[in-house]
């Protein structure tokens, strides 16, 4: 795995690249979902989410960029 941390004037950029096959980040279920409530797995994207202002997906799901926008 290949982190990056970077700002890009006052926002803060980070990329994570995975060297495996990626995953499909729509088909990753609802954690609030019912039946996933009790889950033990499964709610890091959902933070991610709702943390970052900016997330993308790439490279099939091996990639993940995320900005957040400081004022």
């Amino acid at each position: 795995m290949n982190g990056i941390f970077g700002t890009e004037s006052s926002d803060v950029v980070i990329v994570v690249r995975d060297p495996g096959e990626g995953f499909v980040p729509s088909a990753v279920p609802n954690p609030l979902a019912t039946e996933n409530l009790h889950s033990t797995h499964g709610r890091g994207i959902y933070l991610i989410n709702q943390l970052m202002d900016e997330v993308s997906f790439d490279r099939n799901g091996a990639e993940i960029r995320v900005a957040n926008f400081i004022l």
